[in-house]
């Protein structure tokens, strides 16, 4: 198992014709061979699609609290874009 966060950029809407750029974070948790491939190849930058299901989930922290969160499972993975920082003049490093 392997989570990673995802940053999704979406544009509201703060008065009319006027939209400004948020960052929403996402937890996205992986099993079995994708989550082997995700950690393997992963990089911060790099442009992904995850394919899953989401749901509620909770845990009692170590004070005793029960703490909500929503979980996204990804079925699958794909890297759309590599970060600039694993390109070189040659394609992608280790590629």
């Amino acid at each position: 198992m392997v989570r990673v966060n995802l940053s999704a950029n979406v544009d509201v809407k703060i008065a009319e014709g006027k939209y400004e750029a948020e960052t929403l974070w996402n937890t996205v948790t992986a099993f079995g061979a994708t989550a082997d491939w995700v950690e393997a190849q992963r990089s911060v930058g790099d442009l992904v699609h995850a394919k899953g299901t989401m749901g509620q989930a909770k845990y009692t922290n170590g004070n005793g609290e029960t703490v909500y969160y929503t979980d996204f499972k990804a079925r699958s993975f794909k890297f759309l874009a590599l970060a600039r920082d694993k390109i070189d003049d040659e394609g992608p490093v280790g590629g």
